[in-house]
């Protein structure tokens, strides 16, 4: 044996000897050839040692420290090397079944090796029977198109693992036809909050299968990477549709896959805000905030909107925007018998009050949003004639002294404390440049800006106001004729209807 042979014949001893010792800073087990961060803790690895100078014991010995061990954490095993664990090595297997303490296992296979009746099985059976503390499993370069079986074995595992954080399955030619037991197996687990399926073969079909998942309301996926597979646009926009209720995903990753983004902008509009009216867009979704292959054009605002983690408030910026003219006759009838009442008005008031909260200080304000109405149609032309209100005395009505709710004035420009038009405002297009210029992602307004006044809820506020006491003027009248100072005002309140 050579001297080279000999060191590394002793790493691999001073490797069994750290787990053996329960070596607190031992903490990633690397078994087989391939790149690592710290070659210590490779154990046999790709080394040109002969099998009479590495006997089975070692792997033994390694099972039964590793059983015992109570600080490792993450089990990488690398196929793609020369290495000697055999599935004869049953000490091995063993040891994984009665440790309890390795929470990752990654798996990088060489697809000239047999899956089925492999090593890798032996190492899944090991886990199907003592699984409750893994968290993640990664498996890379699994040729699945060409191992009869191996996707029973996958998925019967991942059945077994019920307190999975995350799955990755990369680059393992996973198809459609592969996904529906996958999603039948994860289904239910409770745990699981990313899914990581780049580089595959998934199609439109397996976005009709993943659309189930993530319509599933007991789901808490939070990120979803679908890179370089091969969707196509009709798949996306299934996956968008699948969202409309889901408030769990912010993460939807579609770079790499032949999609015409414009063809699906109007689909995931829709999912982030949708301006059919006040309460489809109350009903959006405001938690998807990462949509990797859509960043940009009229998706952009709302996507950064989404990054609030106050998601009352995202709802009311999207209103605000999206409705500048807010009819409150649907709220006249407030009353089960169908009469007009005021019941809805103090919720009306104090909605304005919150609105105003939202745009406190420190709020993010994309500055695309401003165009989104000229530039995209994000609100359509019925939205903006419905419901259209204005406040205007008798006296001035001929002169036109109105004050009209479209929202002309807060989205194009504003004006500044001298009373001058600022088409730069901090509402506008954000191409100033210099030392004023701004990143587009987060421009933040200060705590001493009007953002309330710059979407005018003041006026807004009045407007419902009005709209109110228009349709019912002798309440109003009753209201402003109250005398709380006259002794028979009791009897008074008792006879107003």
């Amino acid at each position: 044996m050579s001297s080279s042979d000999e060191e590394d014949m002793a790493d691999d001893c001073l490797i069994l000897h750290r787990i053996e010792q329960n070596d607190a800073t031992f903490t990633v087990l690397q078994i087989g050839g391939g790149p690592s961060s710290n070659e210590e803790e490779i154990f046999d690895s790709a080394r040109p040692i002969q099998r009479e100078f590495y006997d089975q014991s070692a792997y033994s010995r390694l099972g039964e420290c590793i059983a015992s061990n109570t600080h490792l954490k993450i089990l990488y095993v690398n196929m793609t090397g020369g290495y000697k664990l055999t599935t004869a090595d049953r000490g091995f297997y063993n040891g994984l079944i009665r440790n309890s303490s390795i929470e990752e296992l990654t798996i990088n296979f060489n697809r000239l090796r047999p899956f089925v009746g492999g090593e890798i099985h032996a190492i899944f059976n090991a886990y199907q029977a003592n699984s409750s503390h893994l968290t993640k499993i990664q498996l890379s370069n699994v040729g699945m198109q060409h191992q009869d079986g191996g996707d029973h074995i996958i998925n019967t595992t991942f059945g077994c693992c019920t307190n999975l954080q995350e799955i990755a399955i990369n680059n393992c030619n996973l198809a459609d036809e592969h996904l529906l037991p996958l999603v039948e197996t994860i289904i239910g687990h409770r745990m699981l909050n990313c899914l990581n399926l780049t580089s595959n073969m998934i199609g439109n079909e397996g976005c009709e299968v993943l659309a189930t998942l993530l319509n599933d309301p007991n789901s808490n996926l939070q990120s979803v990477y679908l890179y370089n597979n091969r969707i196509k646009s009709a798949g996306a926009i299934t996956l968008a549709n699948s969202l409309t209720s889901n408030t769990k995903l912010d993460t939807l990753f579609l770079a790499e896959n032949p999609i015409d983004s414009n063809s699906i902008q109007d689909a995931f509009c829709n999912l982030l805000c949708n301006a059919s009216s006040i309460n489809e867009t109350y009903a959006s979704n405001h938690t998807l905030n990462a949509i990797c292959r859509l960043w940009g054009g009229p998706l952009e605002p709302f996507v950064q909107l989404n990054t609030g983690s106050n998601k009352s408030h995202v709802a009311i910026k999207k209103i605000l925007h999206c409705h500048p003219n807010m009819n409150m006759e649907p709220l006249y009838e407030w009353d089960a018998k169908g009469e007009q009442t005021l019941k809805a008005l103090p919720y009306v008031i104090d909605w304005f009050k919150r609105a105003e909260e939202a745009l406190a200080g420190g709020t993010i304000i994309p500055t695309a949003i401003n165009s989104t109405n000229e530039d995209h149609s994000i609100v359509s032309d019925d939205n903006k004639d419905d419901g259209s209100a204005s406040i205007e005395s008798e006296d001035d009505a001929d002169n036109e002294d109105t004050y009209v709710l479209d929202g002309e004035d807060t989205n194009n420009s504003s004006v500044d404390s001298d009373g001058d038009d600022d088409a730069n405002s901090d509402l506008g297009d954000g191409d100033s440049s210099g030392e004023e210029e701004k990143s587009h992602q987060d421009r933040v307004v200060s705590d001493n800006e009007d953002t309330a006044g710059m979407y005018n809820i003041s006026v807004r506020k009045l407007s419902a106001i009005f709209q109110f006491s228009l349709a019912m003027p002798l309440l109003f009248e009753g209201i402003a004729r109250f005398d709380t100072n006259d002794s028979s005002s009791t009897d008074n309140k008792r006879k107003r209807k």
